[in-house]
């Protein structure tokens, strides 16, 4: 038990660390959304590369929180079935769903991973003013699906243990 105790308050540890860099990247993208709206209409400048800066924060500051949510069960589902159960059928319907949120995220981790090699293969930079990299946003979207995958894993052997209690 002392392995899976570990490994849980790591993951917590990690789940928390992507939602504070998730939480910077939102300012980040404010700050940078203010400055280019400042420099446009006050100095007729804006930032450059402004949109594609704010494109790859945006999917880093989605998929690097993702893990916390699931962990805190915030994500968007209809409990009107659900409440009307017993708790064994509940249960099981929650194994269930977390296991399919596994197979989902798995799907997007293994695409995210491939996408981040190929694109450091190929040296890939957006088009625009700046030649912005492409990698870093989709290294944060496949760790921050890695995360995901973990934690829906880690909820759905949470959820299976008390399938039979």
């Amino acid at each position: 038990m002392g392995f899976l105790n570990y490994l849980g308050r790591t993951t917590d540890r990690l789940n928390a660390l992507g939602a504070i860099v998730a939480g910077a990247g939102l300012a980040a993208m404010m700050l940078i959304g203010a400055f280019d709206v400042l420099g446009s209409s006050l100095l007729g400048k804006p930032v450059p590369g402004a949109y594609e800066l704010t494109e790859t924060i945006m999917v880093g500051s989605v998929f690097l929180a993702l893990a916390l949510a699931q962990s805190q069960g915030s994500h968007i589902r209809v409990d009107a079935i659900v409440k009307t159960m017993s708790a064994r059928p509940r249960h099981v319907s929650e194994t269930v769903a977390h296991f399919c949120s596994v197979l989902f995220y798995l799907g997007i981790c293994v695409f995210g991973w491939d996408g981040f090699l190929q694109s450091i293969d190929e040296a890939a930079v957006y088009q625009g003013l700046i030649g912005l990299p492409v990698w870093p946003g989709r290294l944060a979207l496949a760790v921050g699906a890695s995360m995901v995958v973990v934690q829906a894993a880690r909820d759905g052997l949470r959820s299976a243990s008390r399938c039979w209690r």
